[in-house]
């Protein structure tokens, strides 16, 4: 009889336990896939400290060195993209002087009043302005894929 009981008690016990520990797991997991969402949503600002050893622990290390990762390419792309802005910024107000040049020369050879000589040294500037416009062009062209890319 009392082996019965003894085996009835220890089933108890265990059976209280496998209920605990279930619950514990689906805890921390419940957790862990909050932290995942958060990051996820861009939150990178999650306590870590938290960490205990055993394989949740490990598991979320990883997520912590993951986070720290996604945080760093988020802020690497954010400054790639405000360095690609400026680049855009800065290549638009370098076209205004050649295509400034092209007109100012266009429209003193649309004029007829230029001699051959001043005639061949605007053709000359308004060879360079396009020359300079086309590696502009070129500069924006790759910027983009960049971008894009």
């Amino acid at each position: 009889m009392w082996l019965s009981i003894l085996a009835l008690a220890a089933a108890i016990v265990l059976a209280i336990w496998l209920i605990v520990y279930r619950y514990r797991t689906k805890k921390r997991l419940r957790r862990l896939i909050r932290l995942i969402e958060r990051v996820n949503e861009g939150d990178y600002s999650i306590d870590w400290s938290a960490m205990k050893e055993g394989d949740y622990g490990i598991l979320q290390n990883e997520l912590y060195r993951t986070t720290v990762k996604l945080k760093e390419a988020a802020e690497k792309e954010r400054e790639d993209k405000q360095q690609i802005k400026e680049a855009l910024a800065d290549i638009s107000h370098q076209i205004k002087t050649p295509v400034t040049t092209l007109w100012l020369g266009l429209e003193e050879l649309s004029e007829g009043a230029a001699s051959e000589e001043r005639s061949r040294l605007l053709f000359r500037r308004m060879k360079r302005s396009c020359s300079h416009i086309s590696d502009l062009v070129s500069a924006v062209l790759k910027l983009s894929k960049l971008e894009n890319n």
